[in-house]
């Protein structure tokens, strides 16, 4: 779904997150995504803190507009 949805709404990055894993999601301190690009790669997180994800999606971000 989420490949989808890059594709029909002509993003650059889109990121899903892993609510099926325990430990992530809302309810929690940690989360695990996946970030897509519109170049089909994929990467993904290892579980971790909600602050450590943000980290990587503004690192991945930043590297995107170089």
């Amino acid at each position: 779904n989420t490949a989808k949805k890059l594709k029909e709404k002509k993003l650059d990055l889109i990121i899903a997150n892993d609510i099926t894993l325990e430990g992530a999601g809302f309810d929690s301190d940690s989360n695990k995504v996946y970030i897509l690009n519109a170049d089909g790669l994929i990467e993904e997180t290892p579980l971790a803190s909600k602050d450590a994800i943000a980290k990587r999606i503004i690192d991945t971000v930043g590297k995107s507009l170089q």
